[in-house]
């Protein structure tokens, strides 16, 4: 016969009722040390939070805005559809924003060829083939601009003058002369560069962002694209209608959501900093639970703007 008395004997699984009621009662204090440190990271938190709250406001539940927001995620990490694709997005956006710049430099080369002027195209090549990008600029002022003199007719000065700024103008850009560069080594360059500039003009419209329209127009300038791809060198996997309509939609996208951009980096610069005392909260809480330890109030209040840090965390 069991002889154990009732408040010895597990009411449910095999903990007593006299076992629960001393666990309870003998539950540790959280060390002074953890609770200041709590206190510490959660000053830091709620600081940060009011940031992170004021920028958030629900500004950014926006379905095509946070497709470009995902987008953006997968290229700077180079993942899914948009592996390998970074740096030929940077260079196919080039390409569209200064259109006009690239256009000129090559229909001038196409057109005015007189055999002061080859040589001077030719040496540019030779530059942009050697040089770096700052070495290139310094050359080009002071070994080309002063031809303008040699010049002798009003109109062929204009037209090197006009040429020589489209050239600076692309200057201006990081990969602007590396792009030209490539453009100049191509045949084919001013066919390509026709279609780009009159894609840059479309690219605000509504049909831009979708990608089965992206992707009939690019089907019907397949040729187009096909040296594109050489030009940019573009991975063999990547080299088809939905892949370009998908880097064309993120740029429509980007120029789109330029301002909303802008906001949306700080709020997750916020997020980051704001992730770190987290963390550090997170980690306090977990070692020291309510199921070992007397907990202070602190350690039970919920953590300030951590539904928006849930909301955004995939874009971190």
């Amino acid at each position: 016969m069991d002889e154990t008395q009732w408040w010895n004997k597990p009411l449910i699984g095999e903990t007593s009722f006299s076992e629960k009621i001393v666990k309870l009662i003998s539950k540790k204090s959280v060390p002074e040390k953890v609770v200041l440190a709590h206190r510490k990271y959660n000053r830091e938190i709620r600081a940060k939070a009011w940031h992170v709250q004021r920028i958030e406001l629900n500004k950014f539940d926006n379905e095509d805005f946070l497709t470009y927001a995902k987008m953006r995620v997968l290229i700077e990490k180079e993942l899914g559809e948009f592996k390998g694709l970074k740096r030929i997005i940077q260079f196919l956006e080039l390409a569209l924003t200064a259109a006009e710049s690239y256009l000129l430099i090559s229909e001038t080369e196409l057109q005015f060829r007189s055999p002061l002027q080859k040589s001077i195209y030719k040496f540019i090549s030779q530059v942009l083939a050697t040089q770096d990008h700052q070495t290139v600029i310094a050359i080009l002022h002071k070994k080309v601009w002063p031809l303008l003199d040699r010049i002798k007719t009003d109109k062929g000065r204009i037209v090197l003058q006009e040429y020589l700024k489209a050239i600076d103008n692309v200057a201006q850009y990081p990969d602007g002369l590396e792009l030209l560069r490539l453009f100049k080594q191509a045949t084919y360059s001013y066919t390509v560069l026709r279609a780009i500039s009159s894609i840059s003009k479309t690219l605000t419209k509504s049909d831009t962002y979708d990608v089965t329209q992206l992707s009939l127009h690019i089907r019907d300038n397949q040729d187009v694209f096909n040296h594109l791809t050489e030009i940019l060198q573009i991975p063999a996997e990547h080299d088809n209608p939905r892949s370009y309509a998908r880097m064309l939609q993120f740029i429509a996208f980007k120029y789109r959501y330029q301002k909303n951009d802008i906001e949306f980096q700080e709020l997750l610069q916020r997020l980051r900093d704001w992730q770190l005392p987290y963390l550090n909260i997170v980690d306090l809480r977990r070692e020291y639970s309510a199921q070992d330890y007397s907990l202070p109030q602190a350690f039970k209040e919920p953590i300030p703007a951590v539904d928006i840090y849930e909301k955004y965390q995939q874009y971190l």
